[in-house]
């Protein structure tokens, strides 16, 4: 292996890092790293598994329903990571809910389909 091929993963695995810790901080998910599945409220796991996607870098995100079995409050909890995550990474989020407070929290523009047909927007 080359110097150049080295130098490359190292700055690879700084970058990696970087977005890590930019994830875990972004999701309040530090204090969960070293903690199993098992050990996680439903509202941690769903924390978890946005970091897991995110940090694969996806190009969009479809949230379907995401929230629809969480009580109110870890649907409070979860509304402003679930924001924090657009705003933050500039991924633009395909949000489908029939909860009208979680659209009105987190969306700029609402589609309303009706049949397969858009008649609002």
């Amino acid at each position: 292996m080359g110097v150049s091929f080295l130098r490359h993963e190292a700055r690879a695995r700084g970058k990696a890092r970087d977005i890590l810790c930019r994830i875990v901080d972004l999701l309040g998910i530090g204090y969960l790293l070293g903690r199993g599945p098992k050990n996680l409220s439903g509202g941690e796991k769903q924390r978890v598994a946005m970091g897991r996607a995110l940090f694969a870098s996806p190009s969009a995100f479809l949230m379907d329903e995401l929230l629809a079995s969480f009580d109110s409050a870890r649907k409070e909890e979860l509304l402003p990571f679930i924001a924090a995550v657009g705003r933050e990474f500039f991924i633009p989020i395909l949000y489908v809910s029939h909860a009208l407070h979680e659209i009105k929290v987190l969306t700029d523009n609402v589609i309303t389909p009706r049949e397969g047909r858009v008649i609002a927007a």
